[in-house]
């Protein structure tokens, strides 16, 4: 397989899996869809394409609000209260993307390294079977 048609289905899984998938479960979905290539390959594709993977990166505290030093003045007087948001359509609506993402994302099209580079329904299909 040229590069140039290597880069191309690289770049569309990419695209596809919203910048999550790393060079393994690129390698996965390749091989599922019966194209035979090597990590190295791809790595490479990747790093000619400049594709990275977005990886949330854990949460860490970075202030220490137990201490007993004073607080500083509001010299400003400043008010941040804002415009008046309804927080029920906001949070149903925060609720109906996350369902969305798990649903339709995560459950049905990411590969999951835990079962075998598979996505989860998949797996559970497999297992209703045998």
């Amino acid at each position: 397989m040229a590069n140039a048609a290597l880069d191309a289905q690289v770049a569309a899984i990419h695209a596809r899996t919203k910048r999550s998938y790393g060079r393994a479960r690129i390698v996965q979905d390749l091989r599922k869809q019966g194209v035979v290539v090597g990590h190295e390959r791809v790595r490479s594709s990747m790093k000619r394409q400049a594709l990275r993977p977005v990886y949330k990166r854990p949460y860490r505290v970075t202030a220490d609000s137990a201490h007993t030093k004073p607080v500083a003045p509001d010299v400003l007087k400043r008010r941040f209260d804002g415009w008046q948001v309804n927080r029920n359509d906001t949070r149903a609506l925060a609720r109906l993307d996350i369902i969305d993402w798990i649903e339709g994302f995560y459950n049905r099209e990411r590969m999951h390294s835990s079962i075998d580079y598979q996505t989860p329904v998949d797996a559970e299909s497999s297992l209703r079977v045998a």
